[in-house]
């Protein structure tokens, strides 16, 4: 029987697949779009930040499960203290380790507010008032500071990820009986 523990980190790291794989889509068109000026790699560059941005601050919510609560990864104002100090330690030994706590605490804030508005909700106000290239500008730095963090202590195991049920049947059922066909006649 899996514990509610075993179930969290195994949704954490499902998560942190989504992040990373983000993270790597949105650095494969960051090339693409210095190489080449395509609408397509434009749109997809957009797109790809607003996941990460999206997998990040939902990774940053089960960490807060994970070493608090379910309930307190719900409450906006918890997150974003454990962003705020967790960026904090991050800092020590960086040039940014003299930034006050509240621009951490801002960018905690910022971090669930374009979660919600750029890849989230259709809002007409979209890319006129959430501004990715300013979020970018004012904050990769520590976007990045996450993820690295993330990369160092998670890894991907495709293999346990694969194994789950709820992936397998997934998987059998887009096979459309094939695969048990290739079965029977072996």
């Amino acid at each position: 029987m899996t514990t509610d523990d075993e179930k969290l980190v195994r949704a954490m790291a499902y998560e942190f697949e989504m992040l990373d794989q983000s993270y790597r889509t949105f650095l494969f068109f960051l090339l693409k779009n210095k190489e080449e000026h395509s609408d397509l790699f434009k749109v997809h560059l957009y797109s790809s930040y607003g996941r990460v941005i999206q997998h990040l601050y939902e990774f940053m919510k089960a960490c807060v499960a994970r070493d608090m609560s379910k309930t307190q990864s719900e409450k906006n104002d918890v997150v974003k203290a454990y962003i705020a100090s967790h960026l904090q330690k991050l800092a020590k030994g960086k040039p940014e380790s003299s930034l006050p706590k509240s621009r951490f605490e801002t960018f905690a804030e910022d971090l669930r507010v374009y979660r919600n508005k750029v890849p989230g909700h259709v809002l007409k106000e979209r890319f006129d008032d959430f501004p990715l290239d300013e979020f970018y500008s004012r904050n990769h730095v520590f976007v990045v500071w996450l993820i690295s963090e993330a990369q160092h202590w998670w890894k991907s195991d495709y293999a346990q990820l694969a194994n789950h049920p709820a992936i397998q049947k997934f998987s059998e059922v887009l096979t459309f009986g094939q695969r048990n066909v290739a079965k029977n006649d072996s």
